[in-house]
């Protein structure tokens, strides 16, 4: 396994969210509910990943508190798939409240055949046909001047 895949630990919770999601008897109700806890916990999981810092801080009772503060410069952008993974959105809004939102959309162009990938991120649209995907590089330096 890559030492940059992380698993989520299979608890006696997530198995128990698993087997309600996996069963289908469930609800319809019952399986949204489920399926936005696991993702919550996927979120949640993912994040504890980024890199931290200790922080001495002060409470309202005057005492102080040790804890951690995030050593991040730049914000977390989550980016769905449009038609494919909007679901995740909310998870990522709830548990990170300044996170950032991006939308891919791949399609066919009618005209061409092509694949374009459409790019929506911080308000700026970018779309991609097959011969700019050959430097992605590029890409990535457009996009990092922009988030």
């Amino acid at each position: 396994m890559p030492s940059n895949l992380h698993m989520v630990e299979e608890t006696k919770q997530i198995k128990f969210i698993q087997t309600v999601i996996r069963n289908r008897e469930t609800s319809r109700d019952e399986f949204i509910f489920y399926s936005n806890r696991l993702m919550r916990v996927l979120i949640e999981h993912a994040l504890s990943l980024l890199s931290f810092n200790d922080v001495t801080v002060r409470t309202t009772n005057g005492l102080d508190y040790v804890g951690k503060r995030s050593t991040m410069d730049t914000r977390v952008c989550g980016v769905s798939i449009l038609r494919a993974g909007e679901c995740m959105e909310p998870a990522l809004c709830e548990v990170y409240k300044d996170a950032r939102i991006g939308k891919i959309l791949i399609q066919t162009n009618d005209k061409t055949g092509d694949t374009e990938v459409n790019i929506i991120l911080s308000h700026h649209s970018y779309t991609l046909n097959n011969d700019f995907f050959s430097n992605f590089v590029a890409f990535v330096r457009i996009i990092s001047f922009t988030i």
